[in-house]
């Protein structure tokens, strides 16, 4: 468990995300002939160790410092986390919202561009500039607005929610190639 700002905490969310990926590519590594034991086990430790790392890596360089592999992951990471928890409304609410801004660009880096267009939906909200990257900016915008853009967010919640693109897959590819 990652020990960084409240918005960035907790992986088990994501890792049970991993973890069913991971079953899907064991059995075709299987298919395959491949020893599949070895794999699952290489991989699962190189996902979780690579989500923890990248998200400690943010913690104490920042966001912009870090290069970006490590920016995707952490982004995907804190998107699921409060989408899935609360809706786009928590997470711009959240200080894991101090990087919503770079939300669609991770999801279309790892080729989930369906989910990239829903993120990029919600950052329009705020108009041209995206989301404020100051957490007491972001929600004095949010409270400024006028409720039928609680209600889009609802909206795009929902549109989230039906994972219109394998991202536990992608997410898993992702790793693969850059890490």
């Amino acid at each position: 468990m990652c020990s960084g700002p409240s918005g960035l905490r907790g992986t088990s969310y994501l890792v049970r995300i991993l973890r069913r990926s991971l079953r899907s590519q064991f059995c075709a590594k299987c298919a395959q002939g491949k020893p599949p034991l070895l794999w699952a086990l290489n991989v699962t430790m190189n996902i979780e160790q690579v989500f923890e790392e990248s998200l400690a890596e943010v913690e104490a360089k920042g966001f912009d410092s870090v290069n970006e592999p490590i920016r995707v992951l952490a982004t995907i990471w804190a998107v699921e986390a409060e989408v899935n928890n609360g809706g786009f409304d928590q997470l711009f609410h959240n200080s894991a919202g101090d990087i919503a801004h770079y939300a669609a660009i991770a999801f279309n880096s790892i080729g989930a561009l369906k989910m990239a267009s829903i993120s990029q939906k919600a950052l329009d909200i705020f108009g041209e500039g995206g989301p404020p990257k100051n957490r007491n900016a972001r929600i004095a915008a949010l409270e400024a607005m006028p409720e039928e853009y609680e209600e889009r967010l609802n909206e795009l919640d929902e549109e989230f929610f039906e994972y219109p693109d394998n991202v536990q897959n992608l997410v898993s590819s992702y790793v693969e190639s850059n890490f």
